[in-house]
């Protein structure tokens, strides 16, 4: 397959010669590096800034930066030397990001609709793990939903959407403001999005042009762009994962007629084929959907959302476990009848933000926590800001934001 280079397109910038480690650390485990043998730089900094200065500088250098240390109101950038397994390290500096993605706290919420229909720009970021709004944030430069955020080696990304149907827009560490950075060649809105590698993610499906496709993009975090495997058919506002290096799995959504799905799909990437399997009990469109290790240890898919008052709500959630190959009724979900909301993990659990209650015709702002121990739901303690539906949800490194 021939590779599309977005470079071409203008997405080379200042911003994306940061140097952030790759965001999924599950084959390495990271440690204590020495500080006289990883130093790169040395810069003066405010006092009143330090951290967070020193770690904006290490994200911005054109350097290999990985890490930092504050010494008496100077930065020092350090590069990661010392893994797992290796002898006569110290403890002299401080990692930046390279942690396991499932520990990263911060929820960044993008964009969306809001109640009464309202096209967004608003930008939100939550502390999951202390449990608190971060200060405000800058908004998007266009009003804009239906899309996906993601980060892709060095870049924050959002990419297409509604009301900025071919942009590729970036968040800008320094100044903390979004640019567009390049295009992709088409209008692409509600489609979905599947990691399984470091140095890829994959767009599936949605509104591509004119209508509903079956096609999807490798998008590499180098800027090239190139074909990836059909979908078995045309869908859009279906639920995609990544299950593990090999595998990704999708659920539901509505095809060319206009007929809302329940099949199951899996791609093994190896042979870049599709395997049918048992479908949901219900159709589903606009879902959501998440892995969780069972108390067996085995892997299981949660699928919540994407129903309305024209269908019988039983089950609400659905849970598909992977090794077995097999569907269950899951946990009752507080709004039965929910879609457009999002889902993303943390700390071993999953969480659904926002969407809209079409029993009751109302865009939400509350948070639900899903807990795989005993498979229940908790009402997180804080909510959203701002009710929204479709917006784009993505966890953020430490240093990203001040918060």
């Amino acid at each position: 397959m021939k590779a599309i280079s977005l470079f071409a397109v203008g997405l080379v910038s200042s911003t994306l010669t940061m140097s952030l480690p790759t965001n999924r650390f599950n084959s390495r485990i990271i440690t204590r590096f020495s500080y006289g043998d990883s130093q790169l730089e040395t810069t003066k900094i405010a006092p009143d800034r330090s951290n967070l200065a020193c770690s904006a500088m290490c994200l911005a250098s054109g350097t290999s930066c990985t890490g930092f240390k504050v010494e008496k109101n100077r930065c020092h950038l350090l590069r990661s030397w010392s893994f797992a397994g290796e002898s006569n390290f110290s403890a002299d500096g401080i990692k930046v990001h390279e942690r396991n993605v499932s520990e990263w706290s911060k929820i960044m919420i993008i964009g969306g609709r809001e109640t009464g229909y309202v096209k967004s720009t608003n930008v939100e970021v939550i502390d999951m793990a202390n449990e608190k709004h971060c200060p405000n944030q800058s908004s998007l430069p266009t009003l804009r939903y239906g899309m996906h955020a993601f980060i892709l080696g060095s870049k924050l990304l959002i990419l297409g959407g509604i009301g900025n149907y071919q942009d590729i827009t970036s968040y800008n560490y320094e100044n903390h403001l979004w640019e567009s950075i390049g295009s992709i060649a088409a209008d692409r809105s509600d489609y979905s999005v599947a990691r399984i590698q470091d140095s890829w993610i994959l767009i599936l499906g949605g509104y591509f042009g004119s209508g509903i496709t079956n096609t999807t993009l490798v998008f590499n975090a180098n800027g090239s762009i190139i074909p990836g495997p059909d979908l078995p058919e045309p869908n859009e506002g279906f639920c995609a994962c990544g299950l593990d290096d090999n595998h990704i799995f999708i659920t539901g959504g509505v095809d060319l007629s206009s007929q809302t799905l329940r099949t199951t799909y899996v791609l093994d990437w190896s042979t870049q084929q599709w395997t049918n399997l048992d479908p949901m009990v219900l159709t589903r469109h606009y879902v959501e959907c998440g892995t969780f290790l069972g108390t067996n240890q085995e892997l299981n898919i949660l699928v919540v959302g994407g129903l309305d008052s024209r269908v019988i709500v039983d089950p609400n959630t659905e849970i598909f476990n992977w090794p077995q190959r097999t569907w269950r009724a899951g946990p009752d979900f507080v709004y039965p009848e929910i879609f457009l909301n999002r889902m993303t993990s943390f700390d071993g659990k999953l969480f659904v933000f926002g969407g809209f209650d079409d029993v009751s015709s109302t865009f939400l702002s509350s948070i639900h926590t899903f807990i795989p121990g005993n498979e229940s739901w908790v009402r997180f303690p804080l909510d959203m800001k701002i009710a929204r539906r479709d917006f784009a949800i993505v966890k953020i490194p430490e240093g990203i934001v001040d918060c």
